[in-house]
């Protein structure tokens, strides 16, 4: 043994491979990859200097296209730990997904992690020979008593469509989180689905009744228009900068605004922030009716 040597594998006088003096088998590169964690690697392959393809590891089975079948496995990548029983932390698996044929070879990539007081793998994720992308299902998840979990499932017009779905019955779906916390939810009952936005007492100070809500009512604009994409569709609503005026929290963005290039940042609406202003000026009109019935009242009776 000689500090500093290698084990050279030459072909036709060209050194293709080599295990350095660490014990690392190098492929197509004589030194291990640059980086804090270099140390740690024991298998580096690098990509000939000739072309820009970059560098290619390929893992199969011994079948050929005509004996492969679907959900053969083609090759597996696994994470162990140097224990006696070879633990299995992880692995990724890719297999064959459907039929195959000449020049037609539909596969899936299978990602799985042991967990804690685990002693193998569990699938977590999935990327299908269609493009869909399951988290903690294997098939589209469309709840029932079985079919839980999430997935991104390819879907006409280029959409990637995002499935949520739970095997109970009233369940949060979404979790919306900032600094300061869960500030929103979106949660499943047994037949609907109810958007949430932090409302907790407990959450604010300085509360106070709306009031005079009837003026500031009749100053917000309400019109009929259609969005120029979508010009035989009329609709009711507000423009935002005319509402940006009346109740600035239903409002994002700066009128007119533009970016670095010209173009124009267009605002948005939240209309369920219209919602209480709405509610107390209908108060204020209900309690007007209700005094101008007692004075009629009143009246009628004298």
């Amino acid at each position: 043994t000689f500090a500093n040597s290698a084990i050279r594998f030459m072909v036709d006088s060209t050194e293709r491979m080599r295990i350095d003096s660490a014990g690392r088998l190098l492929m197509g590169t004589s030194s291990a990859p640059a980086g804090t964690d270099a140390q740690y690697s024991r298998f580096a392959l690098r990509g000939n200097t000739i072309n820009n393809n970059g560098c290619y590891l390929s893992l199969g089975n011994g079948k050929t296209t005509a004996n492969t079948t679907s959900s053969d496995n083609l090759g597996i990548i696994t994470f162990n730990d140097n224990d006696s029983d070879a633990g299995e932390y992880a692995r990724i698996t890719g297999a064959a997904d459907g039929a195959n044929g000449t020049n037609d070879y539909p596969g899936k990539l299978v990602f799985s992690t042991t967990s804690d007081g685990g002693s193998s793998p569990t699938e977590r994720m999935r990327i299908t020979n269609d493009g869909h992308i399951f988290f903690g299902a294997t098939t589209f998840p469309t709840g029932g008593s079985s079919n839980g979990g999430s997935a991104f499932v390819v879907e006409g017009n280029n959409r990637r469509t995002l499935y949520l779905a739970t095997t109970g019955h009233t369940e949060g779906l979404i979790r919306f989180h900032n600094q300061n916390g869960q500030v929103g939810t979106v949660v499943v009952s047994g037949s609907s689905t109810s958007y949430n936005t932090s409302s907790d007492y407990r959450l604010k100070e300085n509360v106070v009744d709306l009031t005079s809500a009837i003026p500031r009512l009749k100053t917000l604009p309400v019109h009929r228009f259609n969005f120029i994409t979508d010009s035989e569709k009329t609709v009711d609503g507000f423009l935002a900068h005319e509402a940006q005026l009346v109740v600035p929290e239903a409002v994002t963005g700066t009128h007119n605004e533009v970016d670095g290039d010209g173009n124009p940042v267009m605002q948005a609406i939240d209309q369920a922030k219209i919602v209480p202003l709405l509610t107390a000026a209908l108060q204020e009109a209900i309690g007007r009716i209700e005094t101008l019935e007692t004075e009629v009242a009143a009246l009628k009776g004298g």
